[in-house]
């Protein structure tokens, strides 16, 4: 499924590539997370990546569990540090969402509001 996403497009945003994993998470970060109120073994440790270009500019797009804001969909600029140009945050983490996180951000990019 993956290979056939390369180069798709959606609301202007064109998929560059996608990929996806599973890393152990740390028992203390786990942990940190109860603190912030998530239940116990709320991480998966599943994470999706994508990049994309939309309007002449590449994003990655990062979906995982943060400990702080649960699963958590960001986009930053590749060029860039700092300061993600989207957050979405309790959303199931599937290749579905990571997608429609972009889908979302493309759609404000094109009605200029990135």
């Amino acid at each position: 499924m993956i290979e056939e996403l390369r180069g798709k497009t959606l609301h202007g945003a064109e998929i560059l590539d996608v990929s996806y994993g599973r890393e152990e998470v740390p028992q203390e970060i786990q942990d940190m997370g109860r603190k912030f109120g998530h239940e116990l073994n709320t991480s998966t440790g599943l994470w999706f990546q994508a990049s994309c270009k939309v309007k002449g500019k590449t994003y990655l797009a990062d979906l995982r569990w943060t400990p702080d804001a649960g699963n958590e969909c960001m986009i930053f600029r590749f060029i860039e540090g700092g300061r993600p140009y989207y957050i979405r945050r309790g959303i199931p983490l599937t290749m579905h969402s990571i997608l429609k996180c972009i889908d979302d951000f493309a759609k404000g990019e094109q009605n200029g509001q990135g």
